[in-house]
């Protein structure tokens, strides 16, 4: 997926989704260095995900004893909701609504344009759970 994405242009993605991308980068607090020589770049992104697992592990292995001794319904309570679960912009380009469903993880979180740069990509996988995408269905709701 990464050498497709770091082959599309500027041009193909338009103002608003860069503008999106950028505001959604701020409001996170990292920088994913977006454009070099006009095309998509997401090395920086890829790291920063990468150290985030990392703290994300660390973090996890420090709760886990906690966890152990806490009452399991408190332990539901806390279960984290996903967020692309109720999404209404397209996880790659942040624009447009998502409307295709990737198969056989059944994600809705891509529109068709991205559903076809996600198909092209070797490997395809979700851009979600990172599951091998087979092939996207578009959703009419």
């Amino acid at each position: 997926m990464d050498a497709l994405l770091v082959t599309l242009r500027r041009e193909d993605l338009g103002k608003a989704a860069t503008e999106n991308m950028r505001l959604t980068a701020q409001k996170i607090g990292c920088w994913l260095g977006f454009f070099r020589d006009g095309t998509l770049n997401w090395r920086d992104l890829k790291e920063r995900l990468q150290a985030a697992r990392e703290v994300e592990a660390a973090a996890a292995a420090r709760a886990a004893p906690r966890a152990a001794i806490a009452p399991p319904a408190a332990a539901a309570a806390a279960a984290p909701v996903p967020a692309a679960a109720d999404a209404s912009e397209c996880v790659v380009c942040l624009e447009k609504p998502p409307e295709s469903a990737l198969l056989p993880c059944g994600h809705r979180c891509v529109c068709e344009t991205c559903a076809d740069a996600v198909r092209s990509a070797r490997p395809p996988v979700c851009p979600l759970c990172r599951a091998n995408v087979q092939g996207a269905c578009r959703i009419f709701i």
